[in-house]
């Protein structure tokens, strides 16, 4: 923990693994009257840094400390940029090619400890292109995904998952209903694409689009 503006450390220990800690500590004598936040800083399960205000309180010029309540931070998604999924080497079941693989990190970052409202993830798979000639396609049903929780998200439930073939190209990925505040949760999943016979051989690429929302 961090005191600022002045960057004086004021707090050092690990979270459990839910990401939450409990913390007591001396605000500096030679604070100055003004206003303050105190800041966690550090570096999640998946090795991602972050930099959350956890409280924020005022010094009067005569010493006295006033409105110390902690209060809402945001809630935020991230998705590492050239983010991509990673596919195995194609195998013939049943009939038909099938391509496993596995989903790159999602994080949603939930700094509202005091209202708690909760949250929910959607995704939204868009139809596979041929890289050679984008006019021919491969639906979105044919993506199956297997939400998972990595790391973090006490209390955050995933989605079903969803049957390649007959899948649906827009559900619920992870939600967490209100009175659930996970500091960080870490999301991944499992892929499994079945190709339709009757489409040339190539690679295709989508896209898997992300949307948070809060309840």
């Amino acid at each position: 923990l961090t005191l600022q503006p002045t960057n004086v450390v004021v707090g050092d220990q690990f979270a459990t693994a839910d990401g939450s800690a409990q913390f007591s500590f001396k605000i500096p004598a030679s604070v100055q009257a003004g206003d303050y936040s105190i800041r966690a800083v550090g570096v999640s399960n998946s090795g991602s840094a972050f930099q959350i205000t956890v409280a924020t309180f005022t010094v009067a010029s005569t010493g006295i400390v006033s409105d110390s309540t902690v209060r809402d931070g945001v809630l935020s998604l991230e998705i590492p940029i050239g983010t991509t999924a990673t596919f195995q080497n194609p195998v013939v079941e049943g009939g038909v090619s099938v391509t496993r693989g596995a989903l790159g990190l999602v994080t949603v970052r939930d700094e509202r400890s005091v209202t708690k409202p909760g949250w929910a993830l959607t995704a939204s798979v868009s139809p596979l292109s041929l890289s050679t000639d984008s006019s021919v396609t491969m639906p979105a049903a044919q993506l199956g995904v297997q939400p998972l929780v990595l790391s973090g998200g006490i209390g955050v439930s995933t989605g079903p998952t969803t049957t390649p073939g007959s899948a649906v190209a827009q559900f619920v990925f992870a939600e967490a209903p209100a009175g659930v505040q996970a500091p960080i949760t870490t999301l991944g999943g499992n892929l499994t694409l079945v190709a339709p016979p009757q489409l040339p051989v190539g690679t295709y690429t989508g896209t898997i689009a992300f949307t948070l929302i809060s309840r």
